[in-house]
């Protein structure tokens, strides 16, 4: 890969938590983010006038936090096996219920903004957007360690040892069970549909293609440590992965990328900690635990770097807005920046 120049971008506004950022998500106005750290705060932030519109303790303890796509909503789980569901106009409590379990640590809504799922320990809840529980369920084994969506809302996956379970969104009976004796560590749906990617314990990303038949199942090994980090992008071509401090980059472009050599990125020189493709342009940044972040360009024929910018502190967490025009990114001491996207045609 040719690096063809690299720049630093200015910040455009700054906000400060008490503790190591859990997550930021961006609200569909593309003018506010809502920012959670570890200890259980949540903020909602306008980059815009630099100022914090509401703010509220969630948890005694925060796993989880996620926003709605398309409404001013955001879900929180907790240490305390809680989650709740806000609104964060006014930062008022809409439903809050229990897992069952002694935690709630992992959440995600679904592409329509109509759904949320929330796993804590074996156990998933399906929730709308009004707080109102459809089903529980807990046939998992052990506990569930990630969850995807289809991109079309109707069906859901989860991760935990032993395999992958899909459900209909409509329906608590597991709709098939993709069964792979290992521990998944992380989970994630191509935008397409065809693909189940998953992060395992030994240092592997295990691919399920659907529609699934026995044996057609497969998976990359050479990696570094757990692949945590599944990002696709918008199209479902390229999936971005971590090997400690390597980005590897899978091309689906054609289908399986079984016998291809990945495209390996080897700016970094600290572990990495974040990864996130544009939601719809052709830009990705990459975060690592020194305070490097990086900018990259994909096009049909090369990768290129086209900007950097160094916080000194380890970055936790990396969001794009909606429009693609900022991003934010959050880091262990409770920082959180946001910028612009740099401007790739000057550099071209």
């Amino acid at each position: 890969m040719e690096i063809k120049q690299v720049v630093s971008t200015p910040e455009m506004a700054r906000t400060e938590l008490d503790d190591y950022i859990l997550n930021i998500a961006w609200l569909p106005d593309n003018k506010h983010i809502v920012v959670g750290d570890t200890a259980g705060y949540v903020q909602v932030f306008d980059v815009e006038t630099n100022e914090v519109v509401s703010d509220w303790q969630a948890h005694d303890g925060m796993l989880a936090l996620v926003a709605s796509p398309n409404q001013p909503l955001a879900v929180t789980g907790g240490q305390d096996g809680k989650f709740k569901l806000w609104n964060t106009q006014n930062a008022q409590l809409v439903a809050e219920h229990s897992t069952g379990a002694a935690w709630a640590e992992c959440a995600a809504w679904s592409p329509d903004g109509q759904y949320c799922v929330i796993g804590g320990g074996k156990y998933i809840i399906v929730m709308r957007a009004n707080g109102e529980i459809i089903y529980r369920s807990n046939v998992h084994e052990s506990t569930v360690s990630g969850i995807a969506w289809h991109p079309s809302s109707q069906r859901f996956a989860t991760a935990c040892f032993g395999g992958v379970r899909i459900f209909n969104v409509d329906a608590p009976e597991i709709e098939q069970f993709l069964v792979w004796k290992n521990s998944m560590v992380s989970i994630s749906w191509s935008p397409d549909g065809q693909f189940l990617g998953c992060g395992t314990q030994d240092s592997r990303v295990h691919f399920f293609p659907l529609p699934y038949t026995e044996g057609s199942d497969f998976e990359m090994s050479g990696y570094r440590g757990k692949v945590k980090l599944l990002e696709w992008d918008s199209k479902g071509d390229c999936l971005l992965t971590n090997c400690w401090d390597e980005v590897v980059i899978w091309n689906f472009e054609d289908g399986s990328p079984q016998g291809q050599v990945p495209w390996t990125l080897t700016d970094h020189t600290r572990k990495i900690t974040a990864m996130r493709y544009q939601n719809k342009g052709n830009c990705f940044a990459t975060a690592d635990e020194q305070g490097g972040l990086f900018f990259y360009k994909a096009t049909e024929e090369d990768l290129n770097l086209f900007a950097a910018y160094n916080t000194g502190v380890a970055i936790t967490t990396v969001s794009w807005s909606f429009d693609d025009k900022y991003i934010a990114f959050g880091t262990v001491e409770g920082e959180v920046l946001v910028m612009q996207c740099p401007q790739i045609n000057v550099l071209t």
